[in-house]
């Protein structure tokens, strides 16, 4: 039980930082003070987080760490398209 709920603390705090980023970034065109070097850290723990979810069949990590992965990479390709 204890897990879960660290699991789900551990969710709702990454996505704090990552989706107002992603909703400011569609909102204003720009993402030139998002940092790529966090965005592509976001993504490794993410992977990482995932990964581990699978391997102890933790499907709560899983199916967090997938929306985390996904979020990221949204913010990662708006940092790509806002850049151009």
């Amino acid at each position: 039980m204890i897990d879960t709920i660290a699991g789900i603390v551990a969710f709702v705090t990454t996505m704090i930082g990552v989706v107002p980023q992603m909703i400011k970034g569609y909102r204003t065109k720009s993402m030139k003070d998002v940092s790529l070097v966090m965005l592509l850290n976001c993504l490794l723990c993410c992977i990482a987080w995932l990964v581990h979810g699978l391997c102890v069949a933790d499907y709560t990590l899983v199916w967090s760490e997938v929306f985390c992965t996904i979020t990221t990479i949204i913010v990662l390709i708006q940092k790509h398209q806002y850049a151009h």
